[in-house]
């Protein structure tokens, strides 16, 4: 992204929101018009994903997360548990959307999350947490190793009692 696009994005950063640049003018060719930024809420006032799955929830959840084998291991989970569960469903990563899981009743849920799922939720609060391994990752998007490792146990803090 062509810095000169985004003179304002420290001004918006500055006052708590998040800039996201509309590109429908850079991919038609256009390089010269100036998008409009996109109007988002400051980060304190995000909704994710997870926070809602947590407020509707009725079903027990594990929730799993590392830096590598998240799908094969929750694969591999989904296919014990479904032998004394049936209804069990794996989501998040995996590929099923994890609001879906709200449209029927499950015996349980498997989540395989990434880091950018759980940095920002705020209630999320699975019955079991795990993380299977952790390795220096994606230290380009988290400013740090310990600000990458906190997103990721962010989670095992709330755990449902």
């Amino acid at each position: 992204m062509r810095k000169d696009i985004c003179a304002n994005e420290a001004t918006l950063t500055a006052a708590g929101l998040s800039v996201f640049w509309a590109a429908a003018d850079m991919a038609k060719g256009n390089n010269t018009a100036e998008p409009p930024p996109i109007k988002v809420k400051p980060i304190s006032e995000i909704i994710t994903e997870l926070d809602i799955l947590e407020e509707h929830k009725i079903f027990p959840i594990i929730a799993l997360t590392g830096t590598v084998g998240k799908t094969t291991t929750i694969t591999l989970l989904e296919s014990i548990f479904k032998q004394f569960l049936p209804g069990t469903k794996a989501a998040g990563n995996i590929g099923f959307p994890m609001l879906n899981l709200l449209q029927k009743e499950y015996d349980l849920a498997l989540l395989e999350l990434s880091s950018f799922q759980l940095q920002y939720s705020k209630s999320f609060a699975p019955t079991i947490s795990v993380i299977t391994n952790f390795y220096d990752n994606h230290l380009d998007y988290h400013n740090s190793r310990e600000e990458y490792l906190q997103s990721k146990d962010r989670k095992s803090t709330r755990l449902n009692s």
